[in-house]
C-alpha cells in the first residue's frame, strides 16, 4: 500500500511539474495582450515585482455557469471552519456515522433528493466522493499549490494536495489528490491498524473562447474508498467499551466503494442572451463486501446475519453504471433567466448472484426560471419529469429579510431494494416510488450594526410510500405518511469587539402512521464561543475558543456492513453526551495552522455512542495546517 501511495504522489508531483513547465513555455499563446498587461499591472508592488496571493485566484462552479449566475468566489483563507475536519463536525453534527471519519454516513434529518431516477442504493459514502457539482473551476494569475494536512489523535490523518494554473487567460487546468488514513478507535492492535483508507484523484479544466461565446468545463474523478468493517462492539453494556481494546464482531471483513466519474458541460452563445448547451455524465460504481473467515468472526453470523449458502466466507459484488446526456436552451432577458432541457439517462445494475443485467432508460423534460428582483431578492421555479412519473416541483422566494420554499418530489426506488441476493440477504420487491413534500422558511434579522444576527427557521416534511430497511436489514415500504416538524433558530452575537457567540438549535417532532421509521432526535444544539482578532500589528490573524455540541438521546439507525446500509433498531439509545472541543488557530501570510483538544469532557467520564454499538472519538489532540503557494 505504501508503494502505491508513493507512486501516486510521484505521478501527481510529476504532472504538476510538467504542467508548470509547459505553461511557462506557452505564455505567448495568449492573444489578449491588453488584458494580460492589465492583470499584471494590478498586482505590481512598489518595486514593480509581481506579487501573487489569495486575491489573485478565484473560482466558479458548474451551477454558477449553467444557471448564468456569473459568480466568482475567493478561496477560503479564514479561520472559521479550518479546524472542522472530522465527518460529523465538518457537517455541523447534522450527520450520523460510525464514529470515525471516512466511515458510512447518513443525514440525521430528511434530505430531499436531487436525483429522482434510479440509483444503486449504495450511497453511504457519497459524502466523501467529490462529484461534478462540488468541483471548483479556477482562474489564476500564477500557479497555485495548496496543501491541507490533518494529524488527528489515534493515528488518523487526512491529506489534500491541490494544484491549478492558467495555461493562458482563458484556459485553466488543475489536479487534486485526497488521502484518508484512519486508524481504528475500537479493537485497535496498534499503529496502522486501519479503519479507513481512501484515495481520490481529480482532474479538472475550464476553457472560454476568445470571443467569450463558447465555454467548457470538464472533470474526471477516481474514488477508491476502503473500510475495514468492525460490526460494532459485542457487549455495549460492558465498561470494556471505554477501552480501545473493546471486542468487536468483525476482524476479517472489509468493504470497498470504487467510482469513476467523467463529466462534461459546454455551451455556445447563439445570439446575445440566448445559449445552447450540452451536459454529459458517465459514472461507474463498484461495491464489495468480504469476510474470508467466518470461523474467526463467528459471533457475527450467529447473532447478526446468518449465511444463506456459504458458512466459510462471504464475497459480495455489485456494479452500477449510468450514462446521462442533457441538451438545453437558456436565455437572459433583463432580469429574467429561463432554461429548458431534455435529458436521456440510462442506468445498469448487476450483482454477483443474480444472472442478467437490470437496466432502465429514463427520458426527462425539465425547466428552470429565475426572476432577479434586486441584488438580494429573487424568485426561482424548477420542474422536472420522466416517463415513469418521477418528478420535482420546486419554488423558492428569497428576500433580504426572509426565505420560503416548497419542494414536491417523487423519486425512484434504488436497485438494491428491489432485487438482491447475497450470502446474508435475499429479496425481490415491486415497490411504488417514494414521495415527499417539504416546506422551509426562515426570517433573517440583523441588529446592533450587524453585531446580532438572528435567523428563526422552520421545516415541515411529509413523506409517504417511503422505502426503508427494517430491523433485519430487509426492505419495506411504509403504508402511511409521516410528518417531520422541525422549528429552530441560528444566533450570532459579537460583543466587546472581539468575542463571538454562535449557536444553532433545532427541536423536532415526528407524527403520522409511519413515524417510527424516521429516527431523529428531539433536540439538536451546536454552539461556538471564540475570540478573534488580528495581533502583532495585524501580521497574525488569531482565533481561539470552544465548540460544544449536544444531541438528545434517540434510537438512531443501526448499520449493516454486509449491504453497507443503515437499518432500524429499537435496542440502544445513542448520543445524550455533550461533546466539547477547545482550539486555537492562526494565519501567518499563506499558512494557517491550528491545534485542537477534542472531547475534553470524556477524559474523566464515560464514553458515548454515535451509532448503536459504535462509540464516538475519545479525548485527543488534533493538529492541522493549510498552506498556499502562489508561484
Amino acid at each position: 500500500m505504501r508503494n502505491i501511495f508513493g507512486w501516486v504522489l510521484l505521478v501527481v508531483v510529476g504532472f504538476f511539474c510538467s504542467i508548470s513547465a509547459m505553461a511557462q513555455n506557452i505564455d505567448n499563446f495568449s492573444q489578449n495582450v491588453e488584458r494580460e498587461k492589465s492583470n499584471r499591472q494590478s498586482i505590481l508592488d512598489d518595486s514593480t515585482k509581481l506579487v501573487y496571493d489569495a486575491s489573485t485566484i478565484q473560482y466558479t462552479t458548474l451551477k454558477d455557469v449553467k444557471f448564468d449566475q456569473k459568480r466568482w468566489y475567493s478561496i477560503d483563507t479564514t479561520l472559521q471552519r479550518v479546524r472542522l475536519w472530522g465527518t460529523r463536525e465538518a457537517n455541523d453534527y447534522l450527520v450520523q456515522n460510525l464514529g470515525n471519519p471516512g466511515t458510512a454516513v447518513r443525514p440525521i434529518y430528511f434530505v430531499m433528493p436531487d436525483q429522482i431516477g434510479k440509483n444503486s442504493g449504495f450511497q453511504n459514502y457519497d459524502l466523501y466522493f467529490n462529484d461534478h457539482n462540488s468541483i471548483k473551476y479556477y482562474d489564476t494569475k500564477s500557479p497555485v499549490t495548496s496543501i491541507d494536512l490533518v494529524l488527528g489523535s489515534q493515528t488518523r490523518s487526512i491529506l489534500d494536495v491541490g494544484f491549478t494554473r492558467n495555461v493562458n487567460p482563458r484556459w485553466n487546468v488543475g489536479l487534486k489528490f485526497t488521502h484518508y488514513s484512519i486508524d481504528k478507535i475500537l479493537d485497535r492492535a496498534g499503529k496502522n491498524d486501519f479503519n479507513v483508507l481512501n484515495y481520490q484523484l481529480q482532474f479538472f479544466t475550464n476553457y472560454t473562447s476568445q470571443n467569450n461565446k463558447y465555454k467548457a468545463l470538464f472533470n474526471f474523478t477516481r474514488f477508491d474508498h476502503k473500510v475495514f468493517e468492525q460490526g460494532g462492539i459485542i457487549n455495549e453494556d460492558s465498561l470494556f467499551y471505554l477501552n480501545e481494546q473493546a471486542p468487536v464482531y468483525l476482524t476479517q471483513a472489509q468493504s470497498q466503494d470504487m467510482r469513476f466519474n467523467y463529466h462534461l458541460y459546454h455551451q455556445y452563445e447563439l445570439a446575445n442572451g440566448f445559449t445552447a448547451y450540452h451536459e454529459a455524465d458517465i459514472l461507474s460504481q463498484t461495491n464489495t463486501f468480504s469476510d474470508d473467515d467466518w470461523t474467526v468472526d463467528s459471533l457475527f453470523i450467529k447473532y447478526k446475519y446468518p449465511p444463506i449458502f456459504d458458512e466459510r466466507m462471504t464475497n459480495e459484488l455489485s456494479r452500477f453504471n449510468s450514462v446521462s446526456n442533457e441538451v438545453g436552451l437558456k436565455g437572459n432577458w433583463k432580469n429574467w433567466y429561463v432554461l429548458a432541457y431534455f435529458r436521456r439517462r440510462d442506468t445498469f445494475f448487476e450483482t454477483k448472484y443474480i444472472s442478467g443485467l437490470q437496466s432502465r432508460g429514463e427520458n426527462y423534460l425539465g425547466g428552470y426560471m429565475r426572476l432577479d428582483l434586486d441584488s438580494l431578492s429573487n424568485v426561482e421555479l424548477k420542474a422536472e419529469f420522466n416517463q415513469f412519473g418521477d418528478h420535482i416541483l420546486y419554488g423558492k422566494y428569497t428576500h433580504k429579510l426572509f426565505d420560503v420554499s416548497y419542494n414536491r418530489t417523487q423519486f425512484a426506488v434504488p436497485y438494491l431494494y428491489e432485487d438482491y441476493l447475497s450470502n446474508h440477504h435475499s429479496w425481490s420487491n415491486n415497490f411504488r416510488a417514494n414521495q415527499a413534500d417539504q416546506i422551509k422558511g426562515a426570517i433573517k434579522l440583523s441588529l446592533w450594526n450587524n453585531n446580532l444576527r438572528l435567523k428563526p427557521h422552520f421545516t415541515f416534511t411529509n413523506v409517504f410510500d417511503f422505502v426503508y430497511l427494517d430491523e433485519n436489514g430487509n426492505p419495506q415500504q411504509s403504508g402511511a405518511p409521516a410528518q417531520m416538524i422541525s422549528p429552530g433558530f441560528d444566533l450570532k452575537l459579537r460583543f466587546f469587539k472581539y468575542l463571538n457567540f454562535e449557536t444553532s438549535i433545532i427541536y423536532s417532532v415526528v407524527t403520522g402512521g409511519s413515524r417510527d421509521i424516521f429516527r431523529i432526535p428531539d433536540l439538536y444544539t451546536n454552539t461556538r464561543f471564540y475570540f478573534a482578532n488580528n495581533i502583532f500589528g495585524g501580521k497574525i490573524n488569531f482565533q481561539g475558543g470552544l465548540d460544544l455540541h449536544y444531541t438528545s438521546e434517540y434510537y438512531a439507525y443501526d448499520y449493516d456492513p454486509t449491504t453497507q446500509q443503515f437499518i432500524l433498531q429499537n435496542n440502544q439509545l445513542v448520543e445524550n453526551f455533550p461533546v466539547l472541543d477547545a482550539y486555537i488557530s492562526f494565519t501567518i501570510s499563506t499558512l494557517t495552522a491550528y491545534i485542537k483538544a477534542t472531547n475534553i469532557l470524556q477524559s474523566q467520564g464515560e464514553g458515548y455512542f454515535v451509532t448503536p454499538y459504535y462509540t464516538g472519538p475519545k479525548t485527543g489532540i488534533d493538529i492541522g495546517f493549510r498552506w498556499y503557494f502562489f508561484d
